[in-house]
């Protein structure tokens, strides 16, 4: 995405990950937009979405700009983030564009028009596209403004321009640094201001830091920007946003919230690293041990290792003790009560229940409720209980799970108190799509464990007619056997969603309050023993002189190319989505590379997705880069391609407007930044190998 001054307010845009056409005849489609007026006669909109959308083109293609008027709502607001004037009127815009547009819109006679996959910026609008040979795509986004519906926000429409080998895959951003500078100093005025709205500020700053800031080496005032992007992004759980931050300070030297960067990668799943991290930092500044053995506490606590948590806990509190920090201080008061939960885990509910009850005397502690109800049950019970259940089944990804790296449907956590040795059932079941399972856990001893329960679709349940989101319910039970009978520990009927096969979980639940990033489940998007594949792939080896992939037995680039040059052909458009990989969202839908061969357009994980599929198809090993906001392939080269073993990458999202030579120097370059900046190595960007995937039983989906 990226941000846009549009007279005294910013608009915030979608952006393609592609070069930006030389000219724009109207705004993009701001990522807000409020549309409150009716139409001022009935002679304006149309019936429906695409009635408004073909209605558009139709003028621009004519000439019409009487025509393209009545596509126009009379007024509309728009505003990135609260306290900014509103963006002058479509209309105004339209008139003041339309010089720009008449050159090139008679190419657009008869053109293509379909609604694209790419997400809509506006809620309850849909994205529709027109092509034209040598054109840049005209977009829009229509929508309903009153009884009727409208398609007033256009871009694109000019000459497809030659990639510069400048361009950023993440987007290409239409501003100088001092509109960038601008822009950052507005989001840290309203990080000062009651309730900011943090998810915007970050948002705007991850766009504006790097433009405003572009060199490797940070300067001294960029750290008020910093420091408000890893204020809002704690506030909100945005923890790669936290990592960035954090990482960038510590190259200054600022190492007062270095512990939050062990926190965010423990909140992402990342423990090893977390552990790597805190340990790394507690050598390189002395100061920071304390603290950073408080981190560990936390690290091992949401990595569930109790007994660690518990030793941490008290090796923190020792010397945040010798640091002397009051008893009161809030880092100690974390400590005290993440040992207070270790302890309810590992054996010690009373011993807990006294220490929060001593802590409660000097201040209330905000969502202890829970920690005590699960102390008070453990000594009721005499063993530890928890459940956890994802909120959807995500049919694509099925077939993966019921482990521990990819989570199940049911997650049973027991661990015994007493020693006297227990046995349990877990009776799971979704009636109409699922068989009733049951398991069996024994424990013996004081000893934990933990079972996941993932009962077997029926035979009946055909995936392929799950086409929305269907409501269903998850009906658990779990009870102890006892001679005397089953006693209940849970029975209960829970709410689900059962998704359709090309939802793509982004994350995956691990406790009441905590998820982890699922990468590896795009190995199941890889299908490369689909027929649509093959179709492909036979009419791109036409290409190769040899009229064969032969995968890693020669040069590998000239394979990659033809892959790339098909698609061009084809006129494919990828485009970015400023929800790939976004942190707020749990599943991400995504097309199967089938379904985005049979269509002209697909946003960038779509697109990456289907270069892996047709690299694994043709027998070359392909690695998934996922950056923040952004994703692109790349693959491993052999000795002939005269690369001494090292990747190469290649930006999908350039393959309508570029050479694949220019496309793969830009997404090499990004590779390149990402590894200086330590993105990699902090867990800020993601690099995802499929074959270590493939080993780890990340499969296709087998529908």
């Amino acid at each position: 995405m990226m941000l846009k001054r549009t007279g005294v307010a910013l608009a915030l845009i979608v952006a393609c990950g592609k070069p930006e056409p030389t000219k724009e005849w109207l705004p993009a489609a701001p990522a807000v937009v409020e549309a409150k007026a009716k139409a001022t006669d009935q002679g304006r909109g149309a019936d429906s979405a695409e009635a408004a959308a073909r209605g558009m083109i139709d003028a621009i293609a004519k000439g019409d700009l009487d025509a393209a008027k009545r596509m126009v709502p009379d007024v509309t607001a728009c505003k990135l983030l609260p306290d900014l004037a509103p963006c002058p009127k479509i209309e105004e815009t339209l008139i003041k564009g339309w010089d720009q547009v008449k050159a090139t819109g008679a190419a657009f006679t008869g053109a293509k028009i379909e609604r694209s996959s790419e997400a809509a910026p506006i809620p309850n609008a849909e994205v529709w596209t027109a092509t034209a040979p040598n054109k840049e795509p005209l977009k829009l986004v229509a929508f309903k403004a009153g009884d009727r519906f409208f398609a007033p926000l256009l871009s694109g429409g000019g000459a497809k321009a030659p990639s510069t080998g400048n361009e950023m895959p993440a987007a290409k951003v239409a501003m100088p640094p001092a509109q960038a500078k601008a822009i950052i100093d507005e989001a840290v005025k309203l990080v000062q201001q009651p309730n900011p709205p943090c998810d915007k500020i970050v948002d705007a700053l991850n766009v504006a830091l790097p433009i405003a800031f572009p060199s490797a080496t940070i300067p001294v005032e960029a750290i008020p920007a910093i420091k408000a992007m890893g204020k809002c992004a704690s506030a909100v759980n945005r923890w790669r946003a936290v990592v960035m931050a954090g990482t960038a300070l510590l190259s200054l030297d600022e190492v007062s919230k270095a512990h939050h960067i062990v926190r965010a990668l423990a909140e992402m799943g990342e423990y090893d690293k977390a552990i790597a991290t805190a340990n790394d930092l507690a050598k390189r500044y002395p100061k920071t041990r304390a603290m950073m053995s408080a981190a560990l506490t936390f690290v091992y606590c949401r990595a569930e290792s109790w007994d660690q948590c518990e030793k941490a806990g008290d090796f923190a509190l020792a010397g945040l003790a010798k640091e002397g920090l009051d008893p009161n201080d809030e880092s100690v008061r974390l400590n005290r009560l993440l040992r207070n939960l270790a302890w309810v885990v590992t054996g010690k509910p009373k011993e807990a229940l006294a220490d929060i009850a001593e802590m409660e005397k000097v201040k209330p502690l905000p969502g202890i409720e829970t920690i005590k109800e699960q102390g008070a049950k453990a000594i009721e019970r005499g063993f530890y209980f928890e459940v956890v259940t994802v909120p959807q089944l995500a049919t694509g990804v099925y077939h993966l799970m019921g482990r521990k790296d990819t989570g199940a449907l049911v997650t049973i956590k027991l661990r015994d108190h007493v020693g006297a040795g227990r046995r349990f059932r877990v009776e799971a079941e979704i009636p109409g799509v699922t068989e009733r399972s049951s398991n069996t856990i024994e424990l013996t001893g004081k000893e934990g464990s933990v079972k996941w329960v993932n009962p077997p679709l029926k035979m009946t349940f055909d995936i392929k007619q799950v086409r929305s989101p269907r409501p269903a319910q998850l009906a658990l039970r779990v009870v102890e056997v006892q001679k005397t009978g089953d006693a209940i520990v849970f029975d209960e009927t829970i709410p689900i969603e059962v998704l359709p096969r090309d939802y793509l979980p982004l994350k995956r639940k691990l406790g009441a309050d905590s998820m982890v990033p699922t990468f590896g489940f795009m190995g199941a998007w890889i299908t490369s023993n689909d027929g649509a594949i093959e179709e492909f792939l036979t009419k791109a080896k036409l290409r190769m002189t040899s009229k064969s992939f032969v995968g890693e037995q020669d040069v590998t680039v000239p394979q990659i190319k033809a892959l790339f040059d098909e698609l061009k052909a084809r006129g494919v458009t990828y485009v970015m989505d400023p929800n790939v990989t976004s942190e707020h969202m749990f599943v991400q839908r995504t097309r199967l590379p089938a379904e985005v061969l049979a269509s002209t357009n697909a946003q960038c994980l779509e697109g990456t997705l289907l270069f892996a599929t047709m690299m694994e198809a043709i027998g070359i090993k392909p690695i998934i880069i996922v950056v923040p906001g952004h994703a692109f392939v790349g693959w491993h080269t052999v000795a002939k391609d005269g690369t001494k073993g090292e990747p190469l990458f290649v930006e999908t999202t350039m393959v309508g407007s570029a050479t694949f030579e220019q496309a793969v120097e830009v997404a090499t370059q990004r590779v390149g930044q990402e590894i200086k900046k330590g993105s990699f190595k902090s867990g800020a960007s993601t690099i995802i190998d499929v074959a270590e995937i493939r080993k780890a039983g990340f499969s296709a989906q087998p529908f």
